[in-house]
C-alpha cells in the first residue's frame, strides 16, 4: 500500500483578526484616515455652504463608502484594490497601432 501524507486544511480559515468577514485592522484604519480627510472636508463645505442636511447625509455617505469600498469578499479583493490592479494592469500594457502596408508595392 501507498502511504500519502495528506495535508487538510479547513475552508475560512483566517490569517488574521477581522472584525466582521472581510474587514479587520488594516481596512479599519484605512477607512479611518479616509473618514478624518472627508470630516475635515465636510467642515470646510460647512463653513462655506451652512447647510447642515448636506452635512449630515455627506458625513454618513463617507463612511459608509469608506467601509463598502474596503470589504474584501470572497476572491480575498476589494473596491480599491481592484482599482489598484487595473491600473496596474494598463500601465503594464503595451500599445503597438496597427499599420497596414501594402505587401505587394
Amino acid at each position: 500500500m501507498e502511504d500519502k501524507n495528506e495535508l487538510y486544511i479547513p475552508i475560512g480559515l483566517k490569517d488574521r483578526y477581522e472584525l466582521w468577514t472581510g474587514f479587520g485592522k488594516e481596512e479599519l484604519v484605512k477607512a479611518l484616515v479616509i473618514n478624518v480627510v472627508l470630516g475635515i472636508t465636510n467642515i470646510i463645505i460647512y463653513f462655506i455652504n451652512r447647510n447642515i442636511p448636506f452635512n449630515i447625509v455627506f458625513l454618513l455617505v463617507s463612511i459608509s463608502g469608506a467601509i463598502m469600498m474596503l470589504t474584501k469578499d470572497t476572491t480575498n479583493l476589494s473596491v480599491v484594490d481592484q482599482l489598484e490592479n487595473m491600473i496596474r494592469f494598463s500601465k503594464s500594457q503595451k500599445y503597438y497601432p496597427y499599420e497596414y502596408l501594402d505587401e505587394f508595392k
